[in-house]
């Protein structure tokens, strides 16, 4: 993002601010650059190879690939079940995986967001270098930077690395933990046969929202509710994962 110039975004209104605490959103600064890069879109009239050639912005992020990764698969599965032709997909899963190499950072130990303008590493670690195991992309290395960051926190996987200058517990994926991420890494967990850290992870998460209800995200040290309030995708993930224990147990009683 330091790249993007946002120096000419111009006079706009933030309506995030009208709800949620400036201390919990992105500062003004990149915002400007989140306009920039829209300006940018708008010219080209949202021409999606003039945006990757000429555009502002362009980084591999570890999270969305993990999950394109993951989707490949699924899709797969899907289509094998249904009797389908997947050698398609198969062919898009393969040239990801043989990509990833390319995004992990040998500096940190982990997956890391790459700018493809320059071939320069974001050098930090976030959760998003996590959902490789969403991905079945996992090794030692990244297993050891997981528990790290992990133990230092008590609720939740950290958006960024609690010992990293940038952290920041309650800013916008600047350090909060996201119950919608979370639910995303006991997947992968549950998949790699990490069934403990998926019991961890799952009881962390919904102690978070016994406390305070569906925030968009909390204060991973202090469990501190963040973002909008009576978020649908917090409520739905309590539906679907963090709150089962609690509902059986209540039906039971």
């Amino acid at each position: 993002m330091a790249e993007v110039d946002g120096t000419g975004a111009g006079e706009y209104t933030r309506r995030d601010l009208g709800h949620v605490d400036a201390s919990m959103r992105p500062k003004q600064e990149e915002y400007d650059r989140y306009i920039a890069m829209v300006k940018f879109g708008v010219s080209v009239g949202w021409n999606q190879k003039r945006i990757v050639a000429e555009g502002p912005f362009l980084m591999a992020d570890p999270g969305i690939t993990f999950i394109l990764s993951r989707a490949h698969e699924d899709l797969i599965a899907i289509g094998e079940a249904l009797g389908q032709d997947t050698s398609e997909i198969e062919g898009w899963a393969t040239t990801l995986r043989l990509a990833l190499a390319d995004i992990w950072n040998p500096e940190i130990k982990a997956y890391d967001a790459k700018n493809l303008h320059t071939g320069e590493f974001a050098g930090v670690l976030g959760s998003g270098a996590f959902l490789a195991y969403l991905a079945k992309a996992g090794n030692p290395e990244l297993d050891t930077q997981l528990m790290r960051v992990w133990n230092v926190v008590s609720y939740g996987i950290p958006s960024a690395d609690p010992e990293a200058a940038i952290f920041d517990p309650r800013r916008y994926w600047r350090g909060p933990t996201w119950p919608v991420v979370n639910s995303l890494l006991a997947l992968g967990f549950r998949d790699m046969g990490r069934t403990d850290l998926e019991a961890r992870l799952k009881a962390e998460t919904a102690d978070l929202i016994l406390k305070h209800g569906f925030y968009e995200y909390f204060d991973p040290v202090d469990a501190t509710p963040c973002g909008g309030a009576d978020f649908t995708w917090t409520a739905a993930i309590w539906l679907t994962w963090a709150g089962d224990d609690y509902e059986q147990a209540r039906g039971a009683a």
